[in-house]
């Protein structure tokens, strides 16, 4: 049993971005995968790597559920990769007034999509946006932790128009206000969703 243990984990310890992994079998299949990594990647990329890796060598299918992967930082990280970028945004409105705002954004070469489904108005249209970003940024990082949309406004700053974001982080112990801007250049919206992200890039690893 020790040499299969040894022989998974010499798969996973091939990906990239890992730097050590232990794996834990219960008879013979597998019940926990602890993986230790560094922040070259995404936790959720290099999760997929290790089941489609451990599937195609061994046939073995895995939940991710299983899988445990902890980051730290070892310098090899490479701070182009921290960004979250926009991809799109739309919003779209129906005949009952409620509207849809969806936001695609990328990290590390994959897409994630955020919605948010409301009341359409000049002023909720905005907070739709974020919203919906805050989802996706969620969504990308398998974040539970709490982010609240306090206020968004769209303002003249230096006779520019500047987007401004106000955000909460919250969990039991301890709440952040998080902070971003952006300058108005092809769309609100589109401003909305770069004030959103200049707010919670800077944090993105205490979600």
């Amino acid at each position: 049993m020790e040499e299969k243990v040894l022989k998974y984990e010499d798969v996973i310890n091939k990906l990239s971005g890992v730097i050590a992994s232990k794996v834990v079998l219960d008879g013979q299949e597998i019940r926990e995968i602890h993986v230790l990594t560094n922040r070259t990647r995404a936790p959720k990329q290099i999760s997929r790597d290790i089941q489609s890796s451990l599937t195609a060598y061994y046939g073995m299918p895995i939940d991710h559920r299983m899988i445990s992967i902890a980051q730290i930082e070892d310098g090899s990280r490479d701070k182009r990769l921290e960004r979250i970028l926009l991809s799109k945004v739309t919003y779209e409105v129906e005949e009952d007034n409620i509207a849809t705002a969806t936001v695609k954004l990328r990290m590390f070469d994959e897409e994630f999509i955020g919605t948010c489904k409301g009341v359409n108005s000049l002023r909720n249209a905005m907070r739709l946006v974020v919203t919906a970003t805050l989802n996706c940024v969620l969504n990308m990082l398998e974040s539970d932790r709490q982010l609240v949309v306090e206020d968004v406004e769209v303002n003249l700053l230096a006779k520019t128009r500047v987007a401004m974001v106000a955000i909460s982080l919250a969990d039991s112990h301890d709440e952040q206000l998080l902070v971003g801007a952006a300058v108005v250049r092809k769309s609100e919206n589109e401003a909305v969703v770069r004030a959103t992200l200049d707010a919670v890039n800077r944090k993105m690893y205490q979600l």
